[in-house]
């Protein structure tokens, strides 16, 4: 009966080993890890909150205190995130390569480029499929759509954008803005292109214009250009863009809004032939005109 009992017992302390292997076998090596001894809550808590602590790749400050997997942990604000990797070394260890620190570009520099993008997708439409046959482009300043008297330092900036997109792409380009000569003037430089050589006759069988027109108001800038041959008025080809408004095409456009100044007529008259003072014009009294 004693050597029965003692057996039993023994039986009886093997159980709760015999459980553990077979919920093992049942839910996993991953169940069998959590039924062992449990880490502290002070261990756990210090263990959650160092993946939280700064790195090379994260450089922070602390910040007010967060939940994180439901407990109280210190948060961090993020003030620089660099764009490094992490590399084996070859010997167990890793490497820290940092990545490239890039300034911020300026706001008018990105618009500069973006514009200049904006031009060149409008020369690919103008050149795209159009049958050359030795044709030479002259391209002129875009105009305002409202008033084709009117251009602005935009108009003219298109122009001369286009100059170098053409020649860029095998369209050859001429010239017109030269007066035949070159003009030195003392401390200033050596000038060969001039405005100042009155109208241009286009009239060459093998001479097409780059013209084009812009509007716009607060929320787009539609800018249409067309290739044109002169001696018929043919459009051989078209394109057009939209802009979207900023600091640079607002200045650019704003150069076009000032007025030119008319012509007037003024009589002047001896002020010893004026009979009463109200008949003396401001001029007459030698005040200033504007």
């Amino acid at each position: 009966m004693v050597a029965y009992t003692q057996g039993l017992l023994s039986h009886l302390r093997l159980l709760p080993v015999c459980l553990s292997l077979a919920l093992a076998g049942c839910f996993g090596a991953e169940q069998t890890a959590l039924s062992g001894p449990q880490m502290p809550d002070s261990m756990q808590a210090q263990s959650e909150e160092a993946h939280l602590e700064p790195s090379a790749a994260l450089v922070g400050t602390y910040g007010p205190r967060a939940l994180y997997k439901g407990k109280d942990v210190s948060s961090i604000k993020a003030t620089n995130i660099d764009s490094g990797i992490v590399l084996p070394d070859g010997s167990g260890g890793v490497v820290w390569v940092p990545g490239v620190s890039r300034e911020p570009q300026n706001a008018d520099y990105v618009d500069a480029r973006e514009l200049k993008l904006k031009i060149r997708e409008m020369a690919e439409q103008l050149i795209a499929g159009c049958s050359r046959d030795g044709a030479v482009a002259l391209p002129v300043s875009f105009v305002n759509l409202d008033n084709l008297e009117q251009t602005s330092s935009f108009g003219r900036l298109v122009a001369e954008q286009l100059f170098y997109e053409f020649n860029q792409r095998g369209f050859p380009v001429r010239e017109y803005r030269i007066p035949g000569n070159i003009s030195v003037r003392d401390g200033e430089g050596e000038f060969y292109l001039s405005r100042a050589i009155g109208n241009i006759a286009a009239t060459s069988p093998n001479s097409v214009v780059v013209a084009g027109t812009y509007s716009g108001d607060r929320h787009a800038v539609f800018v249409n250009a067309r290739l044109i041959r002169p001696r018929d008025g043919r459009v051989l080809r078209t394109a057009n863009l939209i802009l979207q408004p900023n600091q640079l095409t607002k200045r650019l456009l704003a150069k076009g809004s000032v007025r030119k100044m008319e012509e007037g007529v003024m009589h002047i008259r001896d002020l010893r032939e004026v009979d009463t003072p109200v008949e003396a014009t401001p001029f007459d009294q030698g005040q200033d005109i504007h």
